[in-house]
């Protein structure tokens, strides 16, 4: 579950962070949050620092539909955001 952010306002340099039972287990950082396709609208990319698995990553690159972060397996998990600016 998100918390004090709505995934439509973060924006390139922030941070956000899962944890699961205290224990981070995935860490991006926003690369983009502002483009759109005609399936399912808009997405956001971002840099993956930390994968579920707990696995650094030398240079990943990962994106999501907002439509999906807002559901499932995403808010099963307890994100928080971390400003860039």
């Amino acid at each position: 579950m998100t918390k004090g952010f709505t995934i439509e306002n973060v924006k390139a340099g922030d941070m956000l962070t899962a944890n699961k039972s205290g224990k981070p287990v995935i860490k991006w950082v926003v690369l983009s949050n502002d483009r759109k396709d005609d399936l399912m609208g808009k997405f956001t990319e971002v840099y993956v620092m930390l994968n579920p698995s707990g696995a650094l990553e030398s240079a990943e690159r990962h994106s999501f539909y907002h439509a999906t972060f807002k559901s499932g397996a995403y808010q099963k998990l307890e994100w928080r955001l971390e400003s860039g600016t």
